[in-house]
């Protein structure tokens, strides 16, 4: 499973699905809160100043997920 938590609607989780075909649950997270887990274990998160980019958020799911390895 592929989980987006996030303090407002993230662009994010349409960028995964599209980019690369799996589903994505968008889940309300806490005040500032930005994660992304595959198969319950973090694999990005928010720093304490800026969001991670697309590009970033992209390669540690695909390795998250196996794809294209």
């Amino acid at each position: 499973t592929l989980d987006v938590f996030s303090a407002f609607d993230q662009p994010a989780a349409a960028s995964i699905k599209s980019s690369l075909g799996v589903e994505v649950h968008l889940a309300k997270g806490k005040p500032g809160e930005f994660r992304v887990l595959v198969d319950g274990a973090t694999v990005v998160k928010k720093g304490w100043f800026h969001f991670p980019s697309d590009a970033v958020i992209l390669s540690a799911v695909s390795t998250a997920l196996g794809v294209g390895s």
